[in-house]
């Protein structure tokens, strides 16, 4: 019954895909193009077979596309050329994502709707459909995958059959569906790599069960503290050392060898210097944060700085040191009370700190860290117009109230000068707070200049890490002579 099934949907693919190409031939090298058949002339691929090929025409933008599978030796490479209405140019080479081992390739293009033996369509854009027969058993094919072109232009996975679990795989989004004898198995959540350039077959899940225990989707951090991510796409196939901290002088978790992978989500926090901080998955239930070279950020990515804090804090217990505070919690490291650490940022319930001793960087549980040396943190920032200078000084307590000074160097007319700055209003994450306690007090300096305080108090929400103090005259407030200050 199972094989039924499994060769049933065989052979709607079989069908869909050449009923759409009726003028689709296997082509023979003889009839490659002479660009891809010089291409593959090269003494590199002295000994391979070129197994199927595949024209597909205007498939995107007026683009022509050719593939063709080469093996030697069980060892089987896809190719990719693309004609953008002049000559060919080769944009793909890959092995990962096909089946290894000795047998015959069948390329084809499918485009339509595609109708599972479940109750699931699969609509087609434009699709290459690979189907793979292993030598030792030619009754039927080993797997049958299946991607489509997107409006960018690119080839991602939408269907994996597998002849050895009898399952197909329906690729969406952010879950795959898996089906079994025709009827739906389960789903898992998560994102994976379908990027036909990235994708590997091998580490593909091929079961629910493998699924649900690998995939994971980028989480939500605390909305409490100083710390943001965001999800950045990066240019997949490669890997990268995480390091604890932002450089090689710091540990590497996973006994040295804490390593991520572009071919899935990565979060990005800020840069500090020539790194980057980020967090990605390694299993279902098990994050990490770390640091990885900052040169890893694709092109025209829009990171901000870190803006870390500086602040000496005190162990008041037994604790552990850990970069998953979200997820696995798993322990780096453990200290006893009186372990002096380096406060940097707040996360949730967890204070992000640096042990400056053992060179290491990590989350420790608020409650483990005496609460009052994390209070009254100061902060600064300046303005200067050449006109007058604004020094503001922000210092903010535990309890999110926050006393402000802004300190204006001015010429001394400015008392009756119309023009003068009358106060300042404070804005959280652009959002305006109000001000209680406002004073504003003067002090004549030599050289006809005079000394402006303007001392006020604000609650600061949680979320906010951001201050903007811009001055109000008569005629409004001006934005562009702001004084902007971060809060950690």
């Amino acid at each position: 019954m199972k094989r039924f099934f499994f060769l049933m949907l065989l052979m709607i693919l079989s069908v869909l895909c050449l009923s759409a190409l009726a003028d689709r031939a296997v082509l023979p090298e003889s009839d490659m193009p002479q660009a891809i058949r010089e291409y593959f002339s090269a003494s590199n691929f002295s000994g391979y077979t070129i197994r199927d090929t595949l024209l597909a025409q205007e498939m995107h933008n007026g683009s022509d596309y050719y593939f063709a599978v080469t093996q030697k030796d069980g060892h089987n490479v896809l190719h990719g050329f693309r004609r953008d209405g002049g000559s060919w140019r080769h944009f793909l080479r890959t092995d990962s994502a096909i089946p290894q081992g000795r047998g015959m390739f069948l390329l084809t293009r499918g485009e339509g709707t595609l109708f599972l033996l479940s109750d699931q369509t699969l609509q087609l854009s434009g699709a290459l459909c690979i189907q793979f027969t292993r030598e030792d058993n030619e009754e039927q094919p080993e797997s049958y995958q299946v991607f489509d072109l997107d409006s960018a232009g690119r080839w991602n996975l939408k269907l994996l059959c597998c002849h050895y679990s009898w399952r197909e795989v329906l690729v969406g989004k952010d879950s795959l569906t898996y089906y079994y004898e025709g009827e739906k198995e389960g789903s898992a959540k998560g994102t994976v790599q379908t990027d036909l350039r990235y994708f590997s077959y091998a580490a593909f899940p091929k079961s629910v069960s493998e699924a649900r225990s690998k995939l994971s989707s980028p989480p939500e951090l605390p909305a409490s503290g100083q710390l943001s991510a965001r999800a950045i796409s990066f240019t997949g196939g490669k890997k990268y050392p995480v390091y604890t901290g932002p450089g090689t002088q710091f540990q590497r978790a996973a006994n040295g060898k804490a390593a991520v992978s572009t071919n899935d989500w990565i979060q990005v926090f800020g840069y500090e210097e020539d790194w980057i901080m980020i967090q990605y998955d390694i299993t279902s239930d098990h994050l990490r944060i770390g640091y990885i070279e900052k040169s890893a950020l694709p092109k025209n990515a829009d990171v901000d700085p870190l803006n870390l804090g500086d602040l000496n804090v005190t162990v008041n217990g037994t604790t552990y040191l850990t970069d998953d505070p979200l997820k696995s919690r798993s322990v780096l490291c453990r200290y006893e009370a009186g372990k002096t650490l380096t406060w940097l940022a707040d996360l949730g319930d967890w204070y992000y700190v640096q042990d400056e001793e053992n060179k290491i960087r990590g989350f420790v549980l608020q409650s483990d860290v005496d609460a009052d040396d994390v209070q009254g943190r100061d902060f600064a920032d300046y303005f200067n117009n050449g006109v007058y200078a604004a020094t503001a000084d922000v210092t903010l307590h535990g309890d999110r109230t926050a006393d402000i000074t802004v300190m204006v160097i001015a010429p001394a007319d400015w008392l009756t000068d119309g023009d003068r700055i009358d106060r300042y209003r404070v804005y959280g994450n652009n959002t305006r707070l109000s001000v209680s306690d406002l004073e504003t007090t003067c002090a004549p300096l030599s050289g006809g200049r005079s000394r402006f305080a303007y001392t006020m108090q604000v609650t600061v929400p949680e979320n906010v890490n951001v201050l903007g103090l811009c001055p109000e005259y008569a005629d409004g407030v001006r934005a562009g002579e702001a004084v902007t200050v971060f809060v950690r």
